[in-house]
């Protein structure tokens, strides 16, 4: 991707099964506050959605992650979902894409279930988390620290439990990529 705008750009990594509320809230926040956003996927053209157990809308992919570069974006979003996060950590490249986020220190957000694909680019051990409740244990066994808040910050992870906590992770992401596009965050 070639980046042809001043604007901040948050990357969303998505596939088939995120949970679209998950994926649409935080972007339509990003969006009212002039921050452009782009979906990757490992998806050629299109990822579709789920609402709970069923599937809903088709968004289209903008960039797959064969194009996408790190350097081309201020931040990540990474939308929770079961399906959604089971399917993504399998591949390797989405699991290298986040690690190499995380690593320079751009920040990175996460809803609910979407702490796994953390856990499986290794970059959870000594970090202060939250996730769903469904997957707090294995973020403990992979060396975080659980916090019992509804939006954590630990450097340049912010981690939000569920949809029902959107209004102060809207406002933290938002506020995080104003102040940091173009200035990792220490790691």
């Amino acid at each position: 991707m070639n980046r042809n705008t001043s604007k901040p750009v948050v990357a969303i990594l998505a596939t088939h099964g995120f949970e679209e509320i998950e994926l649409v809230s935080p972007a339509n926040a990003l969006a009212h506050a002039g921050i452009h956003t782009v979906i990757v996927s490992p998806a050629e053209s299109q990822v579709r959605a789920s609402n709970g157990p069923h599937q809903a809308e088709w968004f289209d992919v903008d960039h797959t992650l064969k194009s996408a570069s790190v350097d081309d974006f201020d931040a990540l979003l990474i939308p929770g979902g079961l399906v959604h996060m089971d399917e993504m950590r399998r591949v390797s490249a989405a699991v290298d894409f986040v690690r190499r986020f995380a690593r320079a220190g751009k920040p990175v957000f996460a809803i609910g279930y979407a702490p796994q694909i953390l856990i499986s680019a290794d970059v959870v051990r000594g970090r202060r988390l939250t996730a769903s409740r469904s997957i707090r244990t294995d973020l403990a066994n992979a060396g975080a620290e659980i916090i019992e808040n509804s939006v954590v910050t630990d450097g340049n992870l912010v981690t939000c439990r569920n949809p029902d906590d959107f209004a102060r992770f809207n406002a933290e992401i938002v506020s995080m990529v104003r102040a940091d596009a173009r200035e990792p965050v220490a790691a």
